[in-house]
């Protein structure tokens, strides 16, 4: 009988660490991301692409530790709010991206800074026209070939 209720308290523990009540959560109870992977084409239509150091984004996302000595990462919001945001790490990615937010901001877009546990981050909202971005890279091109980016 004990052990029932010592089970009981550690299971209701581990569901109060939970925080978010929508949004995939890994095992270790945070927010899943979405990553870019070789031979597959990734497609999202975005509805706010964020810039930012990773560290920032580890309080809520799973991100690995091998990323958290990058300077900048992006994350890219997807229109459909039940899916998870992408999350992108690779240059050949994250120039472009950041040289059409720059074009985008230049036209009109509503992009502004936030404090976001203790950084500041970059973001660019999307009020009716949600670009689509593909990024793609054969799966027969070395490790370290630059992918494809394509945005509409």
């Amino acid at each position: 009988m004990i052990e029932y209720t010592v089970m009981s308290v550690i299971l209701l523990f581990l569901a109060a660490k939970k925080k978010p009540v929508f949004g995939q959560m890994t095992l270790t109870g945070d927010l899943a991301v979405d990553w870019v992977k070789q031979g597959v084409e990734t497609v999202i239509q975005a509805s706010k692409i964020e810039f930012g150091s990773p560290t920032a984004y580890a309080e809520d996302f799973n991100i690995p530790d091998y990323h958290l000595d990058k300077k900048v990462v992006a994350l890219i919001w997807p229109v459909n709010s039940w899916s998870n945001p992408l999350l992108v790490t690779q240059q050949s990615i994250l120039k472009p991206l950041e040289a059409q937010c720059v074009a985008w901001e230049a036209a009109g877009a509503t992009a502004t800074t936030h404090k976001y546990h203790g950084t500041t981050i970059g973001r660019i909202e999307f009020e009716e026209q949600h670009p689509i971005i593909s990024i793609s890279k054969d799966k027969k091109l070395p490790r370290h070939a630059p992918y494809e980016v394509k945005i509409d």
